[in-house]
């Protein structure tokens, strides 16, 4: 489970790259945009490249977006198998509770509730 959430994140990071270099191209295409402002021609392929770009950066940052809520899921699954396993625990005690009842123990419970109680009044 954490080696998936390790993967996850190393995935994340390296979309995270990708985006910062994609952003570096858009801007020297943008640079370029404006070097070759003369020839028209050029400045259509420019613009078509730099929509193609931006899609790209779109489709991206949908990605990103995507495994962000995929993590957050895989989060959410842990804290649910950890709150099952604290209510586990808590029946087991019950149950051990139940089993130190049943076998004669009742009378060592009642006396150390009896103690605390009179170590309470006490205190009052």
């Amino acid at each position: 489970m954490l080696l998936l959430l390790l993967l996850l994140l190393l995935l994340l990071l390296l979309l995270l790259l990708l985006l910062l270099l994609l952003l570096l191209l858009l801007l020297l295409l943008l640079l370029l945009l404006l070097l070759l402002l003369l020839r028209l021609l050029l400045l259509l392929l420019l613009l078509l490249l730099l929509l193609l770009l931006l899609l790209l950066l779109l489709l991206l940052l949908l990605l990103l977006l995507l495994l962000l809520l995929l993590l957050l899921l895989l989060l959410l699954l842990l804290l649910l198998l950890l709150l099952l396993l604290l209510l586990l625990l808590l029946l087991l005690l019950l149950l051990l509770l139940l089993l130190l009842l049943r076998s004669g123990g009742m009378i060592m419970i009642v006396s150390l509730l009896w103690i605390f109680s009179a170590q309470n009044l006490i205190l009052l």
